[in-house]
């Protein structure tokens, strides 16, 4: 097996929107850094409406024609990110004061996931498979 060298350069005809993308970000970092304010309310805002998109996609990946393993809690997931997205969207008073509340919820709800299929599919772990 020969080792495979990988040269990055001059391999995308679109370095430029990596380049700009840059750009934008290193902006929103210092304007955050010096309107911490309306950088949280902004980030806050940005958080609801990616939980609505995450919830939506869950919602339909579980409705899908391939169905995941535990899909029940992939669509439980899908509702509860959609509400907590439409209801930090709805307020930005309401997203500043809940916004680490739902952050830690949903990274609960995303650990909780891949156990509860996991569970959901298999048997009791104290039964004894060697027989």
């Amino acid at each position: 097996m020969r080792p495979r060298r990988i040269c990055f350069w001059g391999q995308s005809r679109y370095w430029w929107v990596v380049l700009i993308v840059g750009v934008i970000l290193i902006i929103g970092g210092f304007s955050y850094w010096l309107f911490p304010a309306v950088g949280y309310a902004v980030a806050s805002q940005l958080f609801g409406w990616m939980l609505v998109l995450a919830g939506v996609v869950q919602i339909c990946v579980s409705g899908g024609v391939k169905q995941p393993r535990g899909w029940g809690w992939w669509l439980a997931s899908g509702i509860i990110n959609t509400f907590i997205g439409f209801m930090l969207v709805r307020s930005v008073t309401l997203s500043d004061s809940i916004s680490l509340c739902a952050c830690s919820l949903i990274y609960i709800l995303r650990r909780q996931l891949p156990l509860r299929s996991d569970i959901a599919t298999t048997t009791s772990f104290l039964v004894d498979r060697s027989a």
